[in-house]
């Protein structure tokens, strides 16, 4: 297992990527629902466990666990995409993703 995140900020990200991607409460527990595991730690449709959003005025995060840090992170970017409606490619120059002790100390 690993944990992983996606994300982007006011120095990765202009302002209109950024309010693009806004999750305020409702769309966030909406979006975690799409990816939370059915129970006693089975993986999800998108091979993770475990989910965590991180979304300010200046900063959206995304951190799971998942058995793979690559496929976690496609998976991760793809929630993103589908929850807002956007191909990937519009905001892909602009995310930063981590994975295992380099993901939990940015957190």
């Amino acid at each position: 297992m690993t944990v992983v995140m996606v994300g982007l900020n006011h120095t990765t990200a202009p302002l209109d990527i950024r309010e693009r991607l806004v999750f305020n409460a409702p769309d966030s527990r909406a979006l975690l629902s799409r990816w939370s595991c059915a129970g006693g730690g089975t993986a999800s449709p998108t091979g993770t466990t475990e989910g965590a959003i991180l979304c300010t005025c200046n900063r959206l995060e995304l951190y799971a666990v998942a058995h793979d840090a690559d496929q976690g992170q496609v998976a991760l970017r793809r929630l993103i995409a589908e929850a807002r409606g956007l191909p990937e490619a519009d905001f892909l120059p602009h995310l930063y993703q981590l994975s295992d002790a380099p993901a939990i100390r940015h957190l």
